[in-house]
């Protein structure tokens, strides 16, 4: 996975090398090949980094629609990408609410009481002195 700059600069070029693609490769909003491969490929950008608006920008525009088409479109599909990410994410957010917290408390327990070296120093800080 790419740093994070990275992924900012390769997010921001996408419509930039859209417009550079040749006419007869560029995005086609009527072609349903080219709709399903575009709507893939942003649901996966959309859940992998959370935007996906420069991908669906550069497919929208590279179509016959008019400004306000355009805008009802992208509108619905950010709908539907945020439905997704709710569901995707929600299913995640119950599925750790699965375990058991006594359980996790006493794994954390379990672990801070490893007699290795990295757990050496620890044992010191946390020692308990009388009071008096």
């Amino acid at each position: 996975m790419p740093s994070k700059p990275v992924s900012l600069l390769l997010l921001g070029g996408t419509p930039l090398l859209m417009r550079a693609l040749p006419q007869q490769l560029r995005p086609d909003p009527a072609s349903l090949p080219q709709g399903l491969l575009y709507g893939a490929s942003s649901m996966i950008l959309l859940l992998l980094t959370g935007v996906s608006g420069p991908l669906v920008d550069t497919f929208f525009l590279g179509g016959s629609l008019d400004r306000r088409e355009i805008v009802a479109t992208k509108a619905v599909c950010q709908v539907f990408g945020h439905a997704a990410k709710l569901l995707y994410f929600g299913g995640l957010v119950s599925q750790s609410a699965s375990l058991d917290p006594l359980v996790a408390a006493h794994r954390r327990l379990d672990a801070g009481n490893d007699p290795g070296p990295a757990s050496a120093g620890r044992a010191d800080q946390h020692a308990i002195s009388p009071l008096g």
